[in-house]
Formats: C-alpha cells, sequence, structure tokens
C-alpha cells in the first residue's frame, strides 16, 4: 500500500498549482471526466476531500420544520 501524503504535502501541492494558474484546468478535467462516467455535476469545488455518494436531497423533498421546532 502506497503511504498517503501528510497535509502539509498537499497544501503545497494545491499552492503550487495556483501558483502556475492550473488549478481551474484541473477542476474543468476533473468535471469532465467525472460526466463522462455518468456523474451529473452541478456545482463543483475543489477541497482536500475524497467523494463520498449521499441520498439526492433538494428543497423540493426536504420538509419545512413544524411551527415552534425550527
Amino acid at each position: 500500500m502506497k503511504p498517503v501524503p501528510d497535509e502539509s504535502t498537499i497544501c503545497r501541492f494545491r499552492q503550487r498549482l495556483i501558483d502556475c494558474g492550473l488549478h481551474e484546468q484541473l477542476l474543468i478535467c476533473s468535471t469532465f471526466n467525472s460526466e463522462a462516467r455518468g456523474y451529473i455535476v452541478k456545482r463543483t469545488t475543489l477541497v482536500d476531500a475524497t467523494l463520498i455518494p449521499i441520498q439526492p436531497q433538494t428543497a423540493r423533498t426536504r420538509k419545512p420544520p413544524a411551527p415552534g421546532q425550527a
């Protein structure tokens, strides 16, 4: 198993991408590849994280809180 880079390594790498102007291109390529595999990408944000599947939830499917429970 390959070792996982520590936080400072990831932060330095991300900053170098930004300094070189490559962070937007990386995000565009990542979005394109995700969509090519059938994922629907509506909004993207580049963060140090792992993609985790969730149940779709929209304002229409959420029930408002009962009066007095907000």
